[in-house]
């Protein structure tokens, strides 16, 4: 520029140089007109002076000559010595020369002067605008920082410079105590070299620590650090999120080095720019899209108002207006419509920014999603509502449940108590609070002073049972069902009382002693009434096996015995089915188990029931299992389950009708055994009940199928007891019906033991028979006598002694309930007197598990049930 500049001045002068001394000849002929006299020819030193100064040392010279050859012809006109003007003329056009070089040289520098203080001018004005620039950065980063949710701290070389108000409530420090403090004071002594590590690093940062607050409690934080300028000189930013809290940790902000940058691409809260004259949007992050369903492109030119729900628009605009005008942060909370129609609620915390004149031109907002917060405080009012409606239920639960409650502390002073306990107690509520048990309940805290001290270290007593008197009814013995449980405090686990459940269970402790009592009672009852049914029908049982040993001829006879047999038998199945569900719901029964062969145990029971089955004209079809099936049972319980069975299929089928028997193998490793007949079936709803106890479907006047409804319930017990399970199906009255009995195989059968056959002691032996039932015993007699046996009779114990004394039989088949003196006692003396003992069988009316223990005990060699059958009379005598 400057040379171009000193270009042009020449060039100028240059032309000055020959313009001027036309100009200068010009003006000194007017001149000489008009005064009449020749001007002095000192007027050509100002044509040389004007282009020297202009132009120079070129131009002043060429100026010189052109104006010494004016002079020149000037002074020849004029008539002088021309020379003599020319060599004074010229000297002093070279001193104007000299003197124009120099002045234009002056000028040249004091115009290069003017340029560079003009270069600092504008240097300075830059200056002061990236100043100006900086101040409105560190303004926002200030705003920021202080509406950031998350603590900051602005730090150089490890020395805290700066720290946001977010910082202050999270460590309790107050601003000043931390300002000029180093970094590291944050953390534990074992955290604090990993602090100053990256406090020191030059590149962004993020890293887990433990950090420290000033009242000593720790949390796991994450520490994010980058480099930032602060007045022009190196720093760093520290963003630390709080994790303990994982909702704030999604929600808290992340913040960089690069503050304006990339806050709007990683921060994970909504941000959005905005112009504050009309709101509308600048800038939006992807956060902010996600919020608001909207991508950035669309929402580019909306207004914040457009988004904000309508019942909260006008509050919004206004408080946003309102906080513009006076320059601060402005908070709100306020439901924005996402682009689906959905509603976000969304916390706003929005401030402004000025323009390097300090007019409010932007606002940048940060947007939290608090829908989540909003539905668990939704859901946390919901909850306290119940809650309260909980407590008040259980309030009223514990003033008016009609069990006691009581909560004692660890003194065992009552802390509650409510009115049930209170009056069982025998004193007022108001009397209990803050006394001690053994004040109120003397008598009682002896049996319960080890269970509290055993509850208050830490156990729990349930279902404890305390007697004694209380002040309520002091000369009644009374009954409570007690619960005691350890009492937690809800933050530690200490013990802090205890806590008592009491009911009063002297009524039903009462009634279930008179219930046991009954049920005794009743036990003995049945048996008793056994013993006195079994009583007559010895005899009768004995007088037809009299007849069976006669050989009679006349049909009428034959069919009465025939018919007495029968009804003899079924009042002993009767008698045998009733006592044997009174064992079994006792627990009394027990199987005597071995492996048999399944097809032989129901032949047996086949056996036992044909009588009844060719009295009703019945079809029997038996369809055996191919493969031998074994089980592992109680033969002679199993065979009355498919006697029982069978029986109730010929009692519920009209005469000439047909039952099917079928034994099968189970597709699961099971025994299957299927009774099934076409008689009168059962009623759907009968169905569920057929195996219950004294149940019976529709009752008849005639009772004609006769029964006490006890049979199947005995069948189901039966097979229960041996783990199997027994169904019942059928589709309807008059449809027929089927049972079907499940049981378990063994896959390898026990090897049977074989039978022997019990030697034979003679044909003829000496019995005496010992009964105080005169018919009983003299139809024994008789058909022993039948028998081709010796036989003597006596009807008292003290006669049986001398009987056996006098006729030394070899057997003794001795009633129990003898007068005056029993069967057992007899039995005694018996054994303990001759050396010579006869073989004593207990022949009674008495016939469960018990009575026979306790017979073998009493010395008796075998047990017989009245009335005995014929077979096991026999069988005692070849064992004699």
């Amino acid at each position: 520029m400057h040379t171009h500049r000193t270009q042009r001045s020449t060039s100028l002068g240059l032309f000055l140089a020959v313009l001027s001394p036309f100009a200068a000849i010009a003006v000194h002929a007017s001149l000489e007109r008009w005064l009449g006299e020749r001007p002095p020819l000192s007027l050509f030193s100002l044509a040389v002076a004007f282009p020297a100064v202009v132009g120079g040392l070129g131009p002043g010279l060429l100026a010189t000559a052109l104006c010494g050859l004016a002079v020149l012809a000037r002074g020849a006109m004029a008539g002088g010595s021309a020379l003599l003007l020319v060599v004074p003329f010229v000297a002093l056009g070279l001193a104007i020369t000299w003197i124009g070089e120099r002045m234009r040289r002056s000028a040249r520098q004091f115009g290069d002067c003017t340029t560079l203080l003009e270069r600092l001018r504008a240097r300075e004005v830059r200056t002061m605008g990236e100043v100006e620039v900086l101040r409105e950065s560190e303004e926002r980063f200030r705003a920021l920082a202080q509406a950031s949710f998350d603590p900051l701290v602005l730090h150089s070389e490890g020395v805290i410079l700066d720290v946001n108000q977010a910082f202050t409530e999270l460590f309790g420090y107050g601003r000043e105590e931390v300002l000029g403090t180093r970094k590291e004071m944050l953390a534990p002594e074992e955290f604090r070299p990993l602090i100053a590590e990256h406090s020191k690093s030059g590149v962004e940062t993020a890293y887990e620590a433990v950090l420290q607050r000033k009242n000593g409690s720790r949390f796991v934080a994450e520490l994010r650090g980058g480099n930032v300028h602060v007045k022009g000189r190196p720093a760093r930013a520290t963003v630390i999120r709080d994790l303990t809290p994982r909702h704030a940790a999604e929600s808290a902000a992340r913040w960089t080095d690069e503050l304006f940058r990339q806050l709007y691409e990683w921060i994970p809260l909504g941000m959005a720019q905005a112009d504050v004259k009309d709101g509308r949007l600048l800038r939006v992050n992807a956060c902010y899209c996600e919020i608001t369903g909207y991508s950035a492109t669309e929402l580019l030119g909306k207004t914040f108002s457009e988004l904000t729900h309508p019942e909260d628009r006008n509050k919004d605009v206004a408080g946003y207006r309102e906080a513009a005008r006076e320059g601060r942060v402005y908070r709100t909370e306020k439901r924005y419509l996402r682009k689906d129609g959905s509603i976000a609620w969304v916390r706003v915390h929005a401030f402004f920014l000025r323009d390097v004149h300090g007019v409010i031109t932007t606002s940048t907002a940060v947007i939290e999603d608090i829908t989540q917060r909003k539905r668990n405080e939704e859901a946390l009012r919901e909850m306290q509502r119940l809650t309260e409606e909980t407590l008040g239920l259980l309030d009223s639960l514990f003033a008016y449940a009609p069990v006691g409650i009581a909560l004692l502390d660890r003194e065992c002073r009552y802390v509650q108590v409510n009115e049930s306990l209170a009056v069982m107690n025998g004193f007022s509520v108001a009397e209990h609070l803050g006394r001690r048990v053994v004040e109120l309940v003397p008598d009682l805290w002896s049996k319960v002073e080890d269970v509290y001290a055993r509850v208050l270290a830490g156990e729990r007593f349930l279902n404890v049972v305390v007697s004694g008197e209380t002040r309520a009814r002091p000369d009644e013995v009374r009954q409570w069902s007690c619960n005691y449980y350890p009492i937690r405090a809800r933050q530690a686990d200490d013990i802090v009382g205890i806590g008592i459940l009491v009911q009063d269970v002297t009524d039903q402790t009462r009634a279930e002693e008179a219930l046991r009592e009954a049920d005794r009672r009743k036990d003995e009852f049945l048996a008793m009434l056994a013993h006195e049914l079994r009583n007559p029908l010895a005899p009768i049982k004995t007088a037809v096996e009299i007849q069976k040993q006669l050989e009679l001829r006349e049909p009428r006879l034959l069919r009465s015995r025939a018919v007495i047999e029968r009804q003899v038998e079924h009042l002993v199945r009767l008698l045998d089915d009733l006592l044997d569900v009174s064992r079994i719901s006792r627990g009394r029964i027990t199987l005597q188990r071995e492996t048999h062969e399944l097809c032989e145990i129901v032949a047996q029971a086949v056996e036992s029931t044909m009588p009844l089955i060719d009295a009703r004209s019945h079809e029997l079809v038996l369809a055996p299992c191919p493969e031998l099936l074994h089980v592992n049972v109680d033969a002679a319980r199993l065979t009355q389950v498919v006697a029982n069975l069978l029986n109730n299929a010929a009692k519920y089928t009209d005469d000439g009708g047909c039952i099917h028997l079928c034994i099968e193998r189970g597709p699961r490793n099971e025994a299957f055994i299927r009774i099934k007949d076409n008689g009168r079936g059962i009623d759907p709803k009968d169905l569920p009940h057929v195996f219950d106890t004294f149940y019976q479907s529709t009752r008849t006047l005639d009772r004609s199928e006769g029964g006490l409804g006890i049979g199947l319930s005995l069948v189901r017990r039966l097979v229960e007891l041996h783990g199997g399970r027994v169904e019942a199906h059928s589709e309807g009255l008059g449809k027929g019906s089927e049972f079907i009995v499940r049981l378990a195989l063994e896959e390898v059968p026990m090897t049977l033991p074989h039978e022997t056959d019990l030697p034979l002691s003679g044909q003829s032996r000496r019995v005496l028979v010992v009964d105080d039932n005169i018919d009983a015993a003299e139809t024994m007699a008789a058909l022993l006598e039948t028998l081709g046996h010796e036989v003597a009779v006596a009807h008292d114990g003290e006669a049986a002694l001398e009987a056996v004394s006098n006729g030394r039989p070899e057997i003794v088949l001795l009633d129990i309930g003898l007068p005056r003196m029993d069967g057992y006692e007899v039995c005694r003396r018996l054994r303990d007197g001759d050396a010579t003992r006869p073989f004593i069988v207990a022949v009674t009316g008495y016939g469960q598990a018990e009575d026979r223990d306790r017979a073998l005990k009493a010395g008796f060699n075998a047990h017989l049930v009245k009335p005995a059958s014929f077979d096991a009379i026999q069988e005692v005598l070849r064992a004699a």
